[in-house]
């Protein structure tokens, strides 16, 4: 692929970087129509649990984004290829066990129940099965963008 191909290709993958990182940080606090209910989440945690989810959900990410973006029209360094494929990885991982595990296998009761107050008026994209949580946020659940993607362009 030529350079100027291979740099649109950056960009795009760069605004779903972008996209990821923003839906982190506001689905918890921002009114998203049937993508997210805050008033059940707000029920369900404290104001202190919440700024703690948010953070450690959102800055590995912020991190990644903004150093994606100084490095956009050059070859990344090491670390920040290192850096989001392990942030990436382990939010993968975390969805796995979120949503993925539990949902095609069976899950915690407490958890079930739980997951039907904070996501019961959602948005739904799998039916439910073995009487787990259904899997709401589908963009949150299918979008990997950046390091996954990258390599193979």
């Amino acid at each position: 692929m030529n350079a100027q191909g291979s740099n649109s290709w950056k960009i795009t993958l760069l605004a779903l970087q972008a996209f990821q990182v923003i839906f982190l940080w506001i689905h918890d606090w921002v009114p998203l129509g049937r993508l997210n209910d805050v008033a059940e989440v707000r029920r369900a945690d404290t104001p202190t649990r919440l700024v703690t989810v948010t953070l450690i959900q959102s800055v590995p990410f912020t991190i990644g984004l903004v150093f994606s973006a100084f490095y956009l029209k050059q070859q990344y360094p090491m670390w920040l290829d290192e850096w989001l494929w392990i942030s990436y990885g382990l939010l993968l991982i975390g969805q796995l066990r979120a949503w993925w595990v539990p949902y095609l296998f069976k899950s915690d009761p407490e958890r079930v129940e739980r997951y039907q107050k904070m996501f019961g008026n959602t948005i739904h994209s799998c039916r439910n099965i073995t009487g787990s949580p259904r899997i709401p946020r589908i963009f949150c659940c299918i979008w990997l963008p950046r390091p996954l993607w990258r390599h193979c362009f």
